[in-house]
């Protein structure tokens, strides 16, 4: 039971469950509908293998893949469903997609669409893996050792690898407006990335600089709302912002994450669509870090093109 006294004397679990209270039942957020919640995989989201598992899965989900029957592709459990091939195969068409063609670089004709076991199953999953790595086509990932009976046989650090690949593939492709307008470029590279990141923090008058995506600077998610204050400064409610803790101006592991949350909430409200949780920056995982950069770097040359109108 909270008292008027324990708010006047700022007792602070008191306030904070009191305030916590309040949220529950006024948050004042928009419920999201049933297609949203099954779009982006919230109804089950701490379920996965991993957080990288849990994050391509969200990717897969949020791509409104067609699955061939009217309906869209949805993927409850990345190593499971992808077994057939087919999930992985309707991916790489929707990456690929080009618009003056109409089409990805999948040859139907080639899939078996209703496999059945393992000897209907493989033939998809080569078929898969030789998309992603034959030197003719746009994809050429580095896929070594692996094969579609890896695929098939749900091993991980495989499947993982060849997901995450694909979507680092999407997310520089769809880049690839906002670097013609920063760098009259159309393909952004990691230094690209890293370069215009440092540049804009700087140009918001802080001293702040990384040097690639698992530099310890980003662990506290300063750098990420001084990026998000350089697109839009009104955004950023600084007395949110941790700078320091009272002991000693090291931040503490809570007020890190706090940081790294609210970094991911305004890049949210700002339109990006985001992949990662508060502890991959603190954990500072590069592949998820990659995502969030490059989100932010889609918002601005968003801004960039409103401003040349």
């Amino acid at each position: 039971m909270v008292k008027p006294t324990d708010i006047v004397t700022g007792n602070p679990k008191l306030n904070l469950a009191f305030t916590a209270a309040i949220f529950n039942q006024c948050p004042g957020l928009t419920k999201l509908s049933e297609e949203e919640i099954k779009k982006f995989g919230l109804m089950d989201d701490d379920f996965g293998d991993s957080r990288e598992e849990r994050a391509f899965r969200m990717w897969i989900n949020s791509l409104n893949i067609d699955d061939g029957n009217g309906g869209q592709v949805y993927v409850n459990s990345l190593f499971d469903d992808c077994k057939n091939g087919l999930v992985l195969l309707r991916t790489i068409e929707k990456v690929t997609y080009d618009e003056s063609k109409k089409k990805g670089i999948v040859d139907w004709k080639c899939v078996n669409l209703a496999p059945k076991g393992k000897f209907q199953a493989l033939p998809n999953t080569n078929y898969a893996v030789k998309l992603c790595t034959d030197k003719k086509e746009p994809l050429k990932l580095s896929l070594v050792g692996i094969d579609g009976n890896d695929i098939f046989n749900g091993q991980k650090k495989a499947l993982l690898a060849l997901v995450w690949q694909l979507m680092r593939f999407h997310t520089l492709k769809y880049l690839a407006a906002a670097s013609m307008l920063i760098f009259n470029k159309p393909n952004a590279t990691d230094e690209m990335i890293i370069e215009w990141a440092n540049k804009n923090v700087s140009d918001s008058g802080k001293s702040l600089s990384i040097k690639n995506y698992q530099d310890p600077v980003l662990k506290d998610g300063l750098y990420f709302i001084y990026l998000l204050a350089s697109i839009r400064s009104d955004i950023i409610d600084w007395d949110i912002v941790k700078t320091e803790s009272k002991e000693s101006k090291e931040l503490t592991k809570e007020d890190c994450i706090l940081n790294a949350r609210y970094a991911i909430s305004i890049a949210r409200k700002l339109g990006a669509t985001i992949f990662l949780l508060p502890e991959d920056i603190y954990e500072l995982k590069p592949k998820m870090i990659l995502t969030f950069l490059a989100s932010c770097m889609s918002i601005y040359g968003e801004v960039l093109k409103t401003k040349k109108k």
